[in-house]
């Protein structure tokens, strides 16, 4: 989850805030309350209004982060929370205090409550009366979903192998599964396997383009793979960031090295797991043109 980076960095900056109060203490011997001392007291405030404020807004924003909202509103909460609360803390816990940047911080504060709050209340309710209407309307169709023949299922296709919580791979997807890619979710598809091939499914750019999903044929030579077939396909995938993706060839050999190295090269995966997602579908040092690439590829990293 995103949220729990920007949990992550507030938890530090907390304890960054209490070392704070208590090195304030330490310095003015105060062991309870304030003593009546303006920076004792500042200090004990910048850590209790983050204490009372932060925990909500984070909860809220993760709720918000389930309910489906978009990868980047979610990064735009965390970031105004955390520079509102840096700009409060710092703000408050000067004698000589700077009024607009405890303002500002507030003011921060408060946007990422009410906004978090309200996509997370609006994206609910709407997932709520958009599930209750299938119900209503298409139980029936519902149930023949739910009992479709394996070989219309996505996670049936040859050497399926999800990546991510968006980034599924394979083999070969037979035709009845790639007209029903939107009922799974899918909302775009890279084809590296080239038209000519014996496994190739005839008419893929209309099964899956009549859904309204987008379709990318980006065609690997097996025999002469190369970096610009590579950078093509990174190009694809970051323009294609944050949508459910599904990435097939013929075995999930062709794909499965490049999607790997594309992971590394994002840093989403470090070696260890780029190798093992590689070797639980084949060796590319049975087939010398891949294994020479993907090392080259990897020495650019």
């Amino acid at each position: 989850m995103i949220v729990a980076i920007y949990a992550a960095l507030l938890a530090l900056l907390f304890v960054a805030l209490s070392v704070h109060a208590i090195r304030t203490r330490r310095r003015l011997q105060i062991a309870v309350g304030d003593g009546e001392q303006p920076l004792m007291l500042r200090a004990m405030r910048v850590h209790a209004n983050f204490a009372e404020y932060t925990p909500i807004a984070l909860i809220v924003i993760a709720a918000a982060e389930i309910s489906g909202a978009a990868d980047g509103l979610v990064h735009g909460l965390g970031i105004a929370l955390l520079v509102g609360r840096c700009l409060h803390a710092f703000g408050v816990a000067q004698l000589n205090e700077d009024f607009r940047l405890r303002v500002s911080g507030m003011m921060l504060t408060l946007a990422v409550l009410i906004v978090a709050s309200l996509t997370a209340l609006w994206l609910s309710l709407a997932g709520s009366t958009g599930a209750s209407q299938v119900s209503s309307e298409h139980g029936s169709q519902q149930l023949e979903d739910n009992t479709v023949a394996a070989e219309e299922r996505l996670e049936n296709s040859y050497n399926f192998r999800p990546a991510s919580d968006r980034v599924s791979t394979s083999g070969i997807v037979p035709a009845e599964a790639l007209a029903r890619l939107s009922d799974e979710g899918v909302a775009a598809v890279i084809n590296l396997l080239p038209s000519d091939s014996e496994h190739a499914v005839e008419n893929e750019a209309d099964l899956v383009t009549s859904q309204g999903l987008t379709y990318v044929h980006l065609p690997v030579d097996w025999n002469e793979p190369t970096a610009a077939d590579f950078e093509r396909f990174s190009d694809a995938m970051n323009e294609l960031a944050g949508k459910r993706i599904h990435v097939h060839c013929a075995a999930n050999f062709r794909v499965s090295g490049f999607y790997s190295v594309w992971a590394e090269q994002q840093g989403l995966w470090n070696r260890s797991q780029a190798n093992d997602f590689i070797a639980d579908v084949w060796d590319p040092t049975e087939h010398p043109q891949w294994a020479e690439l993907l090392t080259s590829l990897r020495q650019e990293l």
